[in-house]
Order: structure tokens, then C-alpha cells, then sequence
């Protein structure tokens, strides 16, 4: 019975936090310092860091007030925009912040709690990409010049293997509901597959036209590829390893990202500063607009549906605040039960456990949604 509750009670508190948008809303600039490229999101302490590839520091801005609220210096030496601070991820559940540093070839690790760095991991040539799957505590970095992956052990803080891939890694993704690794190969125009459990490539899918950018929605099991050269985005079924579509944007595009919760996915082009919002139901862009700078990097808080966009022509982070279609009132507690009684089961339904909710929120996260935003949820989430 207890059971049965906490099923119950989980449902509720998933719904809460997938809102569908459809127009964009205010846009928020904050100087982060030149060069920003990489950026992490933690869901579960509202906190975003933000690489500066030219200072090498880390900014840690407050997704509340949408104020820094800390520098993190890593201590490299960066002269050049190329070099230094690279990516950044985050586990949320360890709320543990890593970050590739190309200059001096090792993911730093940041603790989230004290904004202190906690080590620094030597890893192969030129490490660029990252990505920590927070089911295994594993983080993933390409090293482009290396053509390989190390994998980094997040309870000891040491490299436990180097993957040979092919030409020139740049992004990286991992999918913590099947441990499977998805490595975007710049040079060789293919995605590299790796076995998270045996840390060995199990496949290699070619794709032309520069594959640079990669995320993956774990609900849907499907992988987005954003193609530099090509303007496309491929959509790649993690079952079969089958391109299932081929999504038309801009060339120059590479940045990308996914909010599981919404189905919803997010390309930057950084030759013209557009974003482009896919439907993952349809595969088709059902909006675009100017960020205002040179788009490279894009996150997403899948709580708050906040998107954030670095450049590095740029001292600008955006911030791309998402309209909901409800309002803010409560759900009064006698209208629970009418609301899930009228709920009908949609054809694009998304499946939802508790071990991959907290994979992307993290395990402590508090949300609040209106009775029209809840219904439009539980709609499109059921255990």
C-alpha cells in the first residue's frame, strides 16, 4: 500500500515539472566575461555554470534571480579563445560540476556545495566534450586530437579506461537509461557507440555533413545529431541504431539539447544566432528565433523550462525565460481526482520511472503547477 502511495505521489510530482510552451518570452543577458562556451545546469539546486574559455573561470549564476553569484578560477593559463576552459557537466545527484580544460588535458572537479575544486583529472590529448551518466556515476570526455573517450570513475575520481573512437570526438552524450554512449566523430562523419558497462564501442553509424552536436532524450530513447556543415539535425532510434529522420535548419549549427520532460528539442546556429525549437512527437521545427548573439553553447533546465545560450564572440549568457500556457493557482485536493478521472491516454504517451527521474532532476527537487498544467502533464507522463 505504502507502495502504491509513493507510485501515486511520484506521478504527481513528475507532472509537475514537463510545462508545454508556445511562444518565447523575455530574454535575459548576463556578462559572464568573454568567451563563454560551455554551460551545465544542475535541476535539483537551480544552479548554471558557465565556462570562460578566456579567463578560465567557472560563473555560477543563481537560475532564480538570474544574478552570478560566484566565480570558480580552475587556474589555467588561457591566452587564447581555443583554449582552456572547454565543457561543462553536472551530476545531479552527487552535485559534483565537471569541466574539460584543453590547455592542461583534465577534467576539473567542482564541488557544488562549497564551489571548490576537488581534483584535477588527467585525461588524454585535447578533452573537449563531456557527459556524466548520474545512474553510474561515470563521466565521459572525448579528447579530440587523442580520437578517444576516457571515462572517469565520480566516486574516486580517476580514469578507469581510454576508448579508441574515430576522427576528431567533439560532443558526447550518454544515455543513463540504457548506459549507452553516443560520441559525435567531427572527422570521420559517424556517432561512435559505447557500451557504458563493458566500455567498449559496440557500433559505429556514419553521417555525413559534420556531425558535431549530439543529446539524447533517455524517455524516448532517441538520439539528435546537429550536423555543422549539412544545417540538418538527425534523429537516430536507440533501439535499432536506424536514422529515422533528417531535420532541416541552418549550417553552422551545432549546439543542442533536449528537455525530456517536455519532448521538446533545442538547436543553436552560430552563424546567425538562431534557435530552433523541435517537436520530438513530430520531428518537425515548430518555431525559431534570434538569441541575439553568435549561438554556440545551449542548456536547458528541464524544471523550469529556462534555456540558457553561451557565445564565444561574446561576453553574453542568454537566458530564454519559457512562458507557461497555465496560470499559478493551487490544486485544490477535492478537484485531484475529478482532474486524473478525466485524463485520456494520448498516442505519444512517455514513460517515466522513478530511477530516470531522478536522473534528470536529481533526487530532492521541489515542484508546483497549476491544475490546467498538471492535467496537460499526467496527459503525456504515466508510470
Amino acid at each position: 500500500m505504502k507502495q502504491m502511495w509513493y507510485v501515486t505521489i511520484l506521478v504527481i510530482t513528475i507532472s509537475l515539472s514537463a510545462l508545454i510552451h508556445y511562444s518565447y518570452g523575455e530574454i535575459t543577458s548576463i556578462d559572464t566575461g568573454w568567451g563563454s562556451r560551455g554551460i551545465g545546469v544542475n535541476p535539483t539546486t537551480d544552479k548554471i555554470y558557465v565556462t570562460g574559455s578566456v579567463t578560465s573561470n567557472i560563473s555560477v549564476i543563481d537560475g532564480v534571480t538570474n544574478t552570478i553569484t560566484n566565480s570558480i578560477h580552475l587556474g589555467s593559463n588561457s591566452l587564447f579563445s581555443n583554449t582552456g576552459a572547454a565543457r561543462v557537466d553536472v551530476n545531479p545527484i552527487t552535485n559534483i560540476i565537471y569541466v574539460t580544460d584543453r590547455l592542461n588535458n583534465h577534467v576539473t572537479a567542482i564541488n557544488g556545495s562549497t564551489n571548490t575544486i576537488i581534483a584535477n583529472i588527467a585525461v588524454q590529448s585535447n578533452p573537449w566534450g563531456i557527459s556524466v551518466n548520474p545512474s553510474t556515476n561515470r563521466i565521459y570526455v572525448t579528447n579530440l586530437l587523442s580520437n578517444s573517450v576516457s571515462v572517469i570513475d565520480g566516486s574516486t575520481n580517476n580514469v578507469i579506461s581510454n576508448i579508441q573512437v574515430q576522427n576528431g570526438p567533439w560532443g558526447i552524450i550518454v544515455n543513463p537509461t540504457t548506459n549507452l554512449v553516443y560520441v559525435a566523430n567531427s572527422l570521420s562523419n559517424s556517432i561512435s557507440i559505447i557500451d557504458g558497462t563493458k566500455n567498449s564501442v559496440i557500433g559505429n553509424i556514419p553521417l555525413d555533413g559534420g556531425p558535431w552536436g549530439i543529446t539524447v532524450n533517455p524517455l524516448t530513447n532517441l538520439i539528435y545529431v546537429s550536423h555543422w556543415g549539412a544545417g540538418t539535425i538527425s534523429v537516430i532510434n536507440g533501439t535499432d541504431n536506424q536514422i529515422i529522420a533528417s531535420i532541416p535548419t541552418d549550417a553552422g549549427s551545432w549546439g543542442i539539447v533536449t528537455n525530456p520532460l517536455t519532448n521538446k528539442i533545442y538547436q543553436t546556429s552560430e552563424q546567425t544566432g538562431e534557435i530552433f525549437e523541435i517537436d520530438g512527437n513530430t520531428n518537425t521545427v515548430v518555431n525559431q528565433f534570434k538569441s541575439g548573439i553568435s549561438a554556440r553553447d545551449i542548456a536547458i533546465n528541464p524544471i523550469t523550462d529556462k534555456i540558457y545560450v553561451s557565445s564565444l564572440f561574446s561576453s553574453n549568457l542568454e537566458i530564454i525565460d519559457v512562458p507557461s500556457s497555465g496560470n499559478n493557482s493551487t490544486l485544490p485536493l477535492d478537484n485531484l481526482n475529478q482532474t486524473l478521472g478525466n485524463l485520456a491516454t494520448p498516442p505519444n504517451t512517455i514513460k517515466i520511472t522513478p530511477k530516470q527521474l531522478s536522473n534528470i532532476i536529481g533526487n530532492s527537487t521541489l515542484l508546483k503547477m497549476s491544475p490546467e498544467q498538471l492535467a496537460q502533464m499526467l496527459r503525456r507522463i504515466l508510470l
